[in-house]
């Protein structure tokens, strides 16, 4: 009809100058341009692996207690020590964000082409930002509908206090942080900590060698490496965190990505949405995924306490 809006599936088809097939776009290659929008410049969510999942949550058999081995005679039966098993649920989780172009903008001289994939440009950051800030801060007693991250999934056991525990935190050094890898007992490949500490750790590295080091991670990133660690930062871990009686601390995670995962039930999609109204034409781009820990003592371990060193006037 004169004056009805274009098709939405060719619409995207003309904003992403996608090959057509019949005339259509097939969503596969919708679904992929989204993929590729949130991993752009992404590190940190390249170096986490993705794996995939089915059902209503990933489960895991963590074990508990290690079978014992022993020494036998000839023909001699070994006894009964098999290893022991805790079932782990990891409930799939949703994130969702609604994208509009509306008619005025249309009416107003801009392509539908631009204003299309403009709004997927910025659906897509904000998936992304928010699945950044459930893998440190996600907490399912906070937030039922989101996942547990890292801060949750550490055990108390894992976390080092750098001061002493109790006390008001300290400045970084190298010490602290051979601790926080010799405390996770897996083979750790990444470190996730704030702008500011990493550039406190850059500072550290710079003082005792003639030049920092790199190391290439999955998706191909160059980042800075310690023990062969890539060095990643995360804008949603606080410099303002709460230590004795400083509110200017921070920390740092160091992972072994052999325990730690991503398990997808749904890679990031683009879904259209019916026309409901003349003023706009909406989708959805969504994820469904849960952040797994296979043993935290192998997988993790958390430094906290890092405050900025005194500056003395």
């Amino acid at each position: 009809m004169k004056g009805m809006t274009p098709d939405f599936r060719e619409s995207l088809r003309k904003a992403l100058d996608l090959a057509a097939i019949a005339g259509k776009t097939t969503q596969p290659e919708v679904d992929k341009v989204i993929q590729d929008l949130i991993n752009y410049n992404n590190p940190l969510r390249a170096a986490i692996p993705r794996v995939p999942g089915s059902g209503e949550a990933y489960l895991l058999n963590r074990r508990t207690a290690t079978g014992t081995a022993d020494f036998v005679n000839d023909s001699e039966e070994p006894g009964d020590t098999d290893s022991t098993y805790d079932r782990k649920t990891f409930s799939f989780k949703t994130i969702l964000e609604r994208g509009k172009v509306t008619q005025f903008a249309q009416d107003a001289g801009r392509s539908y082409k631009d204003l299309l994939a403009e709004e997927m440009d910025n659906a897509s950051r904000v998936v992304r930002n928010k699945e950044e800030d459930a893998i440190i801060n996600g907490s399912v007693s906070a937030n039922p509908k989101s996942f547990d991250g890292l801060r949750i999934l550490t055990p108390s056991g894992q976390v080092i206090e750098a001061g002493g525990s109790g006390g008001d935190g300290d400045v970084l050094s190298l010490t602290l942080m051979d601790e926080a890898f010799d405390l996770c007992l897996g083979s750790p490949d990444v470190v996730i900590c704030s702008k500011r500490t990493r550039r406190k750790l850059y500072s550290l590295l710079q003082a005792t060698q003639q030049f920092v080091g790199t190391t290439e991670v999955k998706g191909g990133f160059r980042v800075m490496a310690y023990n062969d660690a890539g060095a990643f930062y995360s804008q949603f871990i606080s410099d303002a965190q709460t230590q004795g009686d400083s509110d200017i601390a921070s920390d740092l995670f160091v992972l072994d990505t052999d325990f730690v995962s991503m398990a997808v039930l749904s890679e990031a999609k683009m879904v259209p949405l019916a026309k409901t109204s003349s003023q706009f034409d909406a989708f959805d781009v969504r994820v469904s995924e849960v952040l797994v820990m296979k043993n935290p003592v192998y997988g993790i371990a958390r430094l906290a306490g890092i405050i900025p060193a005194v500056i003395v006037p």
